[in-house]
């Protein structure tokens, strides 16, 4: 993990990204009400990321309190997209996440798991650059989200 925060430091130098964007809350709604075993998910994770912009591309890297209550780190390609001539933002995202040790609990039938794929695709209003709203959907969650760009 230490190698990523080393190169998430230095992509501002190596790649000139145009735009950065600090993701610092999450909420998220399950569409089931109970995880395998019986319990409530988490829906406060305690969400921090950071990712850098170049054009419609993005990478980032994250960390935050999962579902069911493990601290995960995750990394993830975004691509972006304006649908309309508006302040309305489409995006996909695919990456990887960590702290996920059951087939149950990500997107895999592998009876261990130490790395878990992750997909999403959201929709973010930028009309204000300190203050941005997302709505993503990922499997088996709808999440909200709030950014800050500069």
């Amino acid at each position: 993990m230490k190698y990523l925060a080393l190169i998430l430091l230095m992509a501002p130098v190596l790649v000139k990204a145009n735009t950065i964007e600090i993701t610092y809350f999450l909420k998220s709604m399950h569409l089931a009400k109970k995880n395998y075993a019986g319990e409530s998910f988490n829906t406060e994770h305690k969400f921090i990321g950071a990712e850098y912009r170049l054009g419609n591309n993005g990478i980032a890297a994250s960390t935050f309190i999962n579902s069911f209550y493990v601290r995960s780190y995750m990394v993830d390609y975004a691509r972006y997209w304006r649908p309309y001539k508006n302040n309305i933002e489409a995006s996909f995202r695919v990456g990887v996440a960590t702290g996920y040790t059951k087939p149950d609990e990500c997107l895999s039938n592998e009876k261990s798991v130490k790395i878990c794929p992750v997909v999403s695709f959201g929709v973010a209003y930028t009309g204000s650059d300190y203050f941005i709203p997302k709505i993503s959907i990922i499997p088996k969650a709808a999440t909200f989200s709030l950014s800050f760009r500069f």
